[in-house]
C-alpha cells in the first residue's frame, strides 16, 4: 500500500524509562507498534471455553474492561469488571446518547475517554503482578493476524485491533506478567454460548441478553453478520 506520513511524531512502543505509554488517544503509539509489543511480551490468546474454565477453577481472573453499564447489562461469571473507558453527563450529551431512555438512538454512554487511572485499579485489585489475567472487551481483537502498517492508506479499520490489547497494553509497562485475551470477546462468547447444545458455556447474567446481537445496536459484529457494519473496539 502507498504510504503517507500524518505530521504526527511515531512514538516508540517501548515507554521511556519512568514513564507510560497509554494504549489509546493521541498520545499512544501506532497499533502496529502496540501489536508487536505485545507479542514479545508473551500475551497470549485464550478461547473463551478455556476462559471460563480456568476462571471456574480459581487459576485464572477474567477481567471483564468493558464500560461500566455495558457489564451491568450482560457479564459472564465470574468475572472482576474494571472499565477501561468512562463517560460523564456532558460526554453522553455530544455522543446525543438517548439508550438511558430506551430509545436506541446515538452512542451508548455518549463519547468515552480513557481511564487514566486504569492499570492502578487493576493493581489495587491485583497487587501480585504475576496473577494470570484474561482481558475480556466487545471485540478480542488478535495477535494472530498482522496488524494495518503504520502510515498505510486505504486499509480501512484494524480489526486486530481491541480494548482488550489495549489494556494489555498498559499493564505490561505496569509489571504484569502473565496476560491473556479472549479471542472473538463478548460477542463471539455470547454467540457460542447460544449456539453450545452441550451448555459448556455459560449464557451470562445481567438485566437481560448481550445487545451485540441486535442489528441496530452499534456494537454489532457477530461472525454471522456483516463485521464492516458498525464494528467498534469498545
Amino acid at each position: 500500500p502507498r504510504k503517507r506520513h500524518t505530521g504526527r511524531p511515531s512514538i516508540p512502543a517501548e515507554p521511556a524509562p519512568g514513564t507510560t505509554n497509554p494504549g489509546m488517544g493521541t498520545k499512544a503509539p501506532h497499533w502496529s507498534k502496540i501489536h508487536q509489543y505485545l507479542i514479545d511480551n508473551k500475551v497470549t490468546p485464550v478461547t473463551n471455553v478455556d476462559a471460563y474454565r480456568l476462571a471456574a477453577a480459581g487459576e485464572a481472573t477474567i477481567l471483564d474492561v468493558r464500560f461500566a453499564p455495558d457489564y451491568v447489562q450482560w457479564r459472564v461469571e465470574p468475572s472482576t469488571s474494571i472499565p477501561y473507558t468512562y463517560t460523564t453527563a456532558l460526554r453522553r450529551l455530544w455522543g446525543l446518547s438517548l439508550w438511558e431512555f430506551g430509545i436506541p438512538i446515538g452512542l451508548r454512554g455518549g463519547l468515552k475517554a480513557r481511564d487514566p487511572e486504569f492499570a492502578d485499579k487493576v493493581r489495587a485489585a491485583f497487587p501480585d503482578t504475576s496473577t494470570h489475567l484474561m482481558l475480556l472487551d466487545i471485540a478480542g481483537g488478535s495477535l494472530e493476524e498482522p496488524p494495518v502498517p503504520e502510515f498505510a492508506t486505504g486499509q480501512g479499520y484494524d480489526f486486530t485491533k481491541s480494548q482488550a490489547l489495549q489494556c494489555a497494553y498498559e499493564l505490561v509497562q505496569a509489571g504484569y506478567t502473565n496476560l491473556s485475551y479472549v479471542r472473538g470477546g463478548c460477542n463471539d462468547w455470547f454467540e457460542d454460548a447460544h449456539n453450545d447444545a452441550e451448555g459448556v458455556l455459560p449464557k451470562g447474567e445481567g438485566k437481560g441478553p448481550w445487545l451485540g446481537h441486535s442489528e441496530v445496536y452499534a456494537y454489532r459484529q457477530f461472525r454471522m453478520k456483516d463485521p464492516t457494519k458498525g464494528r467498534r473496539t469498545f
